[in-house]
């Protein structure tokens, strides 16, 4: 099996990184129901202010669209961990194509 080359093992890596931090951020970060940076209870209310103005949201609200936004990340973190391993096995594929072609054209010369 070829070694991939620098810039895909590099790209694999910066994929494989940033997939993990989403699914961690999906795991961990969304599970606890947040108004800004502050842990919720049941009953609280949070003011988010927005362009559109500001308005109060319950706990229940807040856990439903931090709910929302969980799977998303985590989705996406699947995605480029996926991408992660694709470039790994594009890398691989290119790298032996080059061995093929170089070996074929050091052949090739030595019969001429």
């Amino acid at each position: 099996m070829a070694r991939p080359k620098a810039g895909a093992i590099l790209g694999a890596v910066s994929l494989a990184v940033g997939g993990a931090l989403c699914i961690v951020l999906a795991l961990v970060v969304f599970g606890d129901v947040l108004c800004g940076n502050d842990p919720m209870q049941p009953g609280d209310k949070c003011l988010v202010t927005g362009d559109s103005g500001s308005a109060w949201h319950s706990y229940t609200e807040m856990q439903d669209q931090q709910k929302q936004r969980g799977p998303i990340f985590g989705g996406l973190g699947v995605l480029l961990l996926l991408g992660a391993v694709g470039t790994l096995v594009k890398g691989m594929r290119d790298s032996a194509k080059e061995a093929l072609q170089d070996a074929s054209a050091q052949a090739w010369t030595r019969e001429s």
